[in-house]
């Protein structure tokens, strides 16, 4: 499975983050809920929900959250 969305004019982003913060011992994987979450402008971008797993302290943890992706990136 692609962990990239593709926008009507193209244009691609990622749809799945990894995220390490060892200051605080966590791990997460941001995965998007479904891939057509784009938001069409003059520029298109990502904008969706999102579902987490990961571990904090070696507790696992899951939930969801909401991520806005703006500027310019590389998928």
């Amino acid at each position: 499975m692609s962990h990239q969305g593709k926008a009507p004019d193209c244009s691609r982003f990622p749809t799945l983050w990894r995220v390490r913060l060892h200051a605080l011992d966590m791990q997460l994987e941001v995965v998007a809920k479904s891939r057509e979450q784009e938001v069409r402008g003059l520029h298109a971008r990502f904008e969706g929900a999102c579902s987490i797993v990961g571990t904090v302290s070696c507790e696992k943890i899951s939930g969801y959250c909401y991520v806005e992706m703006v500027g310019v990136w590389q998928a």
